[in-house]
C-alpha cells in the first residue's frame, strides 16, 4: 500500500475505484487470443535530490514546472514553464475541466546557460476559471533527426547513441498530465476558516459539561454540516483538549490571530485560556486543578476527557454531554482500548513533551496581539503576563514531560515556536524566563549532539520534529549539522508537477489515530508534516538562496496545506490518498498544527530562480524589461531575453505588489 505503477486503469476505475475522481483517464488495451504485450519500465539514478530536473532532461525528457506551485490562488498569476531537450518539441497543451481552466502555448525560447545547450523553455499560460482540482495534458512529438539523437547520445555519455528503448520512441507521442489545485484567495481561505471555528466549533461556558472542557475550540465533523463539534469522539486525542489533536483546535485559532486577528475569535481565546487552560491563582484564578489543562507548576495535562467508577455508576451528566462516548466508555469500562476512556489518573499524567508547544504558543500568540497593537486586542490579562506563561509552559516540558525525559530528546510539533519565545523573553528583559529555557535548549542540543541522526520524532519512521531541531541548530550555529536536517526533509518530500504530492511529507499512520475514515496504513497527502517540514526547507533558502529547489518545495507545501479546507470554512486533517477515495477527510484531527507550519513560513519570496527567470511567491510580480537596442525580433534581442530568464544578466525595472496590512507602534 505504498508504491504501485500501473500501466493501465479502467478495471480499476470502474471497479475499486468508481467512486472517485483519479489523477489520470484511465486507459486500457485489449489482447486478441494468443497474443501478448510487453511493458517495460526505466529507473534512472540522479547524483543527488535537487538535480533530479536535471537527470531528466539528460535522458531526452521534458520537464514541466507549474510556478509558482501546483497548487494555486485563483487572485495570482501561475504559469507553467516546460522545459524541454532537442530530443522533443511541445505540439499542444489542453486543460481539464475545460470551463475551469484554459492552457495555452505561449513563448519559447532557447536557454542561454552554459549548461542548457540546446534545451528550450516552453511557457504554458493558465487561466483559471473556477477552484478545486483541475489537471493539463502535454503532447510531445519526438525528433528523430540526426542533431537530436546526437545531442541525445552525448547528454548521456552513451558513444554508442540512445540508450535501447529511446529509439524505439522517436516519431512518437508522449503524454504528461500536470495535476492542479485553485484555491481561493488565502485572505479568504483564513478568514472564512475563523469565522466558522468562532460560529460552529466554539464550546461555550454556559454548555454543561461533566469534564469542564468549556469554553474551548474543539475540532469538527464536516459532513454533518452546521453540527459538527467533536465533543464527543471517544478518541480522547480529539475531544480531551490536550494531546496534540485536541490542542490543535486553539493552537489553529491562536496562530490565525497573528495573520487576520479578530476581536471576536480573540475574546474567545482568552476565555479558553483563563476559564479551562488555566488554573493557576494569579488573575483571580486558583480553581480545582482537575476543572483544567494546566496547574500552577505549568504542566500540562494529557486530556480532560476521561471515565470513572464514579461516571460508570452515575453516567447521567456524561450521557447527556457525549452520548456516544459514555455508551462506549460504559460497555468497556475498565479494560478499555488504549485510545479510548482513560482513566481520570491517567487523563492528568504531563509526561508528553508533544502536549507543551501548542499551549506556550497558544499564549505566546495572545502575546504578539496584546503587544503589538494599538490598543491591544486582548483584555483579561496583560502582554507581560502572556509571554511570561508561554516562557514558563515551554520550561515546565523539560521538568515534567517525558519519561526520564526520554520523549523531550526528539523535535516536538510547533517546537520550533520555543525559540520565537525565547527570543522575545530576551528582547523584553525577562530573564527570569528566559534563563531556564536556555538550560532547556543547552541540555536537548548536548543530546542531538550525540547522535548520528537526531532529526526524527518519536517513531524512527516518522517525519515530524525535524522543524524544531533546524530551527535550534541553526539559531545555535551549527549549519552543517541543520543541513543533514534539511536532507532528511528532502528525502521524503517530493518535488513534482503534481498539487497533491508536491511538498507532501511522507504520511501513514494519522487517519487511524485522528481521521473518520480509516482504510488502515494510507498515504495522506498535506497532512501537517507538509508545512512543518517547508520551516527547515525555506529557512534554508532565505539562508541559500542559490538553492531554487527549496523555494519550488516550499511554496508546495504551503499552498497544498489550505487545499484541506472546505467551501463551508471547515478544515480537514489530510486528503486520502487511496485512489478509491482522492477526497478531504471529514474530520479536521490534528489541522491546527500544519496551520502553526503555514504562518511560520508564510511570506513574499523573490528571487530569481534560473532557468525560469524571476519568481514571486505569495506575491505578484509585474517586471519591466529594460529597452534593446536591437529590433525586437533579433537574434540579440532573444539571447537576452534567454540570459534574462536565466539569471545570467542584470533585469532592470522589477516592481513588486505585495497586498498585506501592518499595525505598529513605536517606543521611544
Amino acid at each position: 500500500m505504498l508504491y504501485e505503477a500501473l500501466f493501465h486503469s479502467t478495471a480499476y476505475a470502474q471497479d475499486e475505484w468508481r467512486a472517485s475522481a483519479p489523477w489520470l483517464p484511465p486507459t486500457d488495451a485489449s489482447l486478441a487470443p494468443g497474443s501478448s504485450a510487453r511493458f517495460r519500465a526505466r529507473f534512472r539514478l540522479a547524483p543527488h535530490v535537487e538535480q533530479v530536473s536535471a537527470a531528466l532532461l539528460a535522458a531526452g525528457r521534458p520537464v514541466a514546472v507549474p510556478l509558482p506551485s501546483a497548487t494555486f490562488h485563483r487572485d495570482s498569476a501561475p504559469t507553467l514553464h516546460v522545459l524541454l531537450p532537442p530530443t522533443v518539441r511541445l505540439e499542444s497543451a489542453t486543460a481539464e475541466p475545460t470551463p475551469m481552466l484554459r492552457a495555452g502555448l505561449a513563448e519559447s525560447l532557447p536557454l542561454a546557460l552554459p549548461a542548457a545547450a540546446g534545451l528550450q523553455l516552453q511557457t504554458v499560460a493558465l487561466d483559471a476559471g473556477g477552484e478545486g482540482r483541475m489537471r493539463v495534458a502535454l503532447r510531445f512529438r519526438a525528433s528523430a533527426s540526426p542533431a537530436a539523437l546526437d545531442w541525445h547520445a552525448r547528454a548521456c555519455a552513451c558513444a554508442a547513441g540512445p540508450p535501447g528503448g529511446t529509439a524505439a520512441a522517436v516519431g512518437g507521442e508522449l503524454v504528461q498530465w500536470v495535476s492542479l489545485m485553485v484555491l481561493p484567495p488565502a485572505r479568504a481561505i483564513v478568514d472564512r476558516y475563523g469565522r466558522f471555528q468562532a460560529r460552529h466549533a466554539y464550546l461555550n461556558s454556559s454548555a454543561p459539561d461533566p469534564w469542564h472542557r468549556a469554553p474551548a475550540f474543539f475540532g469538527y465533523d464536516a459532513d454533518k454540516g452546521d453540527d459538527g463539534m467533536l465533543v464527543d469522539e471517544v478518541r480522547v486525542f480529539m475531544a480531551g483538549g490536550s494531546d496534540e489533536s485536541g490542542a490543535a483546535a486553539p493552537l489553529s485559532m491562536a496562530v490565525k490571530q497573528l495573520g487576520q486577528p479578530s476581536p471576536d475569535e480573540i475574546d474567545k481565546l482568552e476565555a479558553y485560556v483563563h476559564e479551562t487552560l488555566w488554573a493557576g491563582k494569579d488573575l483571580g484564578g486558583g480553581g480545582d486543578p482537575a476543572h483544567f489543562l494546566q496547574n500552577a507548576e505549568y504542566a500540562v495535562r494529557a486530556s480532560m476527557l476521561y471515565w470513572s467508577d464514579a461516571l460508570q455508576a452515575a453516567p447521567e451528566a456524561a450521557i447527556a454531554a457525549a452520548p456516544a462516548t459514555a455508551k462506549a466508555c460504559q460497555k468497556c469500562w475498565p479494560k478499555c482500548y488504549w485510545m479510548h476512556c482513560w482513566s481520570e489518573k491517567r487523563s492528568r499524567e504531563t509526561w508528553r513533551a508533544y502536549n507543551y508547544p501548542h499551549v506556550a504558543t497558544t499564549y505566546w500568540a495572545l502575546y504578539r496581539v496584546g503587544r503589538h497593537f494599538a490598543p491591544p486586542l486582548t483584555k483579561r490579562a496583560s502582554w507581560q503576563w502572556y509571554l511570561k506563561q508561554a516562557g514558563r509552559t515551554a520550561a515546565a516540558m523539560w521538568r515534567y514531560a517525558g519519561r526520564g525525559r526520554d520523549t523531550s530528546q526528539w523535535g516536538l510539533m510547533v517546537g520550533s515556536a520555543f525559540q520565537l519565545v525565547l527570543d522575545d523573553l530576551e528582547r523584553e528583559g525577562f530573564e527570569e524566563e528566559a534563563a531556564p529555557l536556555r538550560e532547556m535548549v543547552k541540555q536537548r542540543l548536548g543530546k542531538w549532539a550525540q547522535m548520528v541522526f537526531p532529526y526524527g520524532s518519536e517513531f524512527p519512521w516518522d517525519s515530524t520534529g525535524q522543524e524544531e531541531i533546524n530551527t535550534w541548530l541553526l539559531r545555535s550555529g551549527k549549519y552543517a549539522a541543520a543541513n543533514k536536517t534539511v536532507g532528511a526533509v528532502l528525502a521524503y518530500s517530493s518535488l513534482m508537477p503534481h498539487w497533491a504530492y508536491c511538498g507532501s511529507a511522507r504520511r501513514y499512520w494519522d487517519f487511524v489515530i485522528n481521521g473518520k475514515l480509516v482504510w488502515g496504513n494510507e498515504r495522506e497527502f498535506h497532512h501537517y508534516g507538509s508545512t512543518l517540514n517547508a520551516i527547515p526547507v525555506l529557512d534554508h533558502y532565505r539562508a541559500f538562496p542559490a538553492r531554487q529547489h527549496l523555494l519550488k518545495l516550499g511554496s508546495c507545501a504551503l499552498m497544498g496545506h489550505l487545499s484541506l479546507h472546505t467551501p463551508s470554512g471547515a478544515a480537514s486533517m489530510a486528503w486520502h490518498g487511496d485512489p478509491a477515495l482522492l477526497k478531504r477527510d471529514a474530520y479536521s484531527g490534528d489541522y491546527g498544527i500544519g496551520m502553526y507550519g503555514y504562518w511560520r513560513s508564510a511570506g513574499a519570496y523573490l528571487g530569481c530562480v534560473p532557468p525560469h527567470g524571476w519568481l514571486c511567491v505569495f506575491c505578484q510580480l509585474q517586471l519591466q524589461p529594460a529597452r534593446a537596442s536591437a529590433p525586437p525580433d533579433s537574434a540579440a534581442a532573444a539571447t537576452a531575453a534567454a540570459a534574462a530568464a536565466g539569471c545570467a544578466g542584470a533585469v532592470s525595472g522589477v516592481r513588486v505588489r505585495v497586498r498585506f496590512r501592518v499595525r505598529f507602534r513605536v517606543r521611544v
